[in-house]
């Protein structure tokens, strides 16, 4: 069965029942953008909903559910590294994913999981993205909700090196029957070029990127107005602009695939004032302020979430800038990895992905921990090269934190876990044992 077959088939069900269906979904860009998908494409059909939005999938999102007695739920960006822990929910449960799935999915659950039905999860379709698919199944109308679909595919960077599988067919579908416009140009954003160079996290040039004084010098020497907006620049600025950004990022050792993004296709559509990359970055702020009912208020085009949601966004951009300023100084390592404790938890992830690809060793995956006070958070992220080598980080995660007591899971080049507080040493070694047999195998 392929992926529209599926999804065809989960949108019948959706359609037919006339019980409230129960959405759940992740707190980042993909996770955000994918219920609301759904959220907009059952209330378009008269369903009543009720949606969450949680940090991870674990016991307490179960046991929080156990008390609800829902007939349906959906579960988007979430669920398939932890199948198993559905077995004690009730009722008929549809798990959209990407993830890499581990254990038997129980009887009552069905599974529409990208790296089953023969697609890469990992680089061509994200949670968004397949949500969007049973959405146009439902109806052909909901084309209009593209632009959440690719939040989504930006949210997960999966637009990194150009759009490939499932998110390209549907993107080009969407760009073909006039649901979005693409431009093609720098990948900055700002109000004008100084401030978006001031404030960018990506691209992120060491010695430079915070400093306004020091962009305001370069600007000068390529005699290029620091007022000028992004969307005015001529082709040679942008050629004289881009030469430079590409300099600096090779001194700096970034990852290959970072030249491929600092030319993108922005993507804008009628529903929204602004384009998909800067809805992505909205999303992933509110999720990054845990406030996630505002990024489904976005998605929903609402003013006053909107306007919310740009407050969250510069204050996590600088959050971000701050923190990966600390992981330059801070980092330590060990044979087959490279770690940094953070003392913000909702922004490890983007900071741990942001300076692994930009300017940390690309011979080694990235590990960043946060110790709350019972339990301690670790997002990793390698490189597209590393894992041609071997890198296997969802298994990496998975299995270093089962000896701890604690749970794992995600892609091979981007995964999280949790284990206890006072583990991390250990948890380290195990991982950089692991992932040192990967990378020599």
């Amino acid at each position: 069965m392929d992926i529209w077959e599926s999804a065809k088939e989960i949108a019948n069900k959706l359609l037919d029942t006339n019980s409230p269906i129960r959405l759940i979904s992740h707190n980042d860009a993909d996770g955000i953008s994918s219920s609301a998908i759904m959220a907009l494409s059952l209330l378009r059909e008269n369903k009543k909903i009720h949606l969450s939005n949680v940090k991870g999938f674990n016991q307490d999102v179960i046991d929080t559910l156990k008390t609800e007695s829902n007939l349906i739920t959906v579960i988007t960006d979430l669920g398939s590294g932890q199948i198993e822990l559905l077995s004690d929910l009730d009722g008929d449960i549809i798990v959209v994913d990407h993830h890499l799935g581990h254990g038997t999915v129980p009887s009552h659950v069905y599974e529409l999981n990208a790296h089953k039905i023969g697609i890469n999860g990992t680089y061509e379709a994200c949670a968004a993205s397949l949500a969007f698919t049973i959405s146009v199944s439902m109806n052909e109308k909901n084309w209009d909700l593209a632009p959440l679909a690719i939040a989504g595919i930006i949210g997960d960077r999966q637009n990194v090196g150009g759009l490939k599988g499932h998110n390209k067919e549907i993107v080009d579908s969407a760009i073909d029957n006039n649901s979005i416009k693409v431009v093609e140009s720098l990948s900055l954003y700002g109000t004008d070029l100084r401030d978006a160079l001031t404030y960018s996290i990506e691209p992120y040039i060491l010695n430079y990127t915070g400093d306004s004084s020091k962009i305001d010098s370069v600007l000068k020497d390529l005699n290029i107005d620091g007022s000028t907006k992004i969307s005015e620049l001529t082709d040679a600025q942008i050629s004289l602009l881009g030469s430079w950004i590409v300099t600096k990022l090779i001194e700096q050792g970034a990852a290959p695939e970072q030249f491929d993004s600092l030319f993108t296709n922005q993507y804008y559509s009628d529903r929204m004032e602004f384009d998909v990359a800067t809805l992505s970055n909205l999303l992933n702020s509110c999720g990054n302020h845990d406030d996630t009912s505002t990024g489904i208020g976005v998605c929903f085009n609402d003013s006053k979430s909107i306007e919310k949601s740009k407050t969250y966004q510069s204050d996590s951009q600088k959050l971000i800038l701050n923190s990966m300023n600390k992981a330059y100084d801070n980092l330590e390592t060990l044979s087959s990895i490279q770690y940094f404790y953070t003392d913000i938890s909702s922004i490890k992830g983007a900071v741990c992905g942001l300076s692994m690809c930009q300017f940390l060793d690309q011979s080694k995956p990235t590990l960043v921990l946060f110790k709350d006070k019972a339990k301690t958070f670790i997002s990793s992220r390698g490189t597209q090269s590393l894992v041609s080598k071997g890198l296997n980080l969802a298994e990496a995660m998975r299995d270093a934190s089962s000896n701890f007591n604690g749970q794992g899971g995600g892609h091979p080049i981007a995964s999280g876990a949790t284990i206890p507080i006072g583990s991390e040493l250990e948890f380290l070694e195990t991982v950089n044992q692991i992932i040192s047999t990967q990378l020599s195998t």
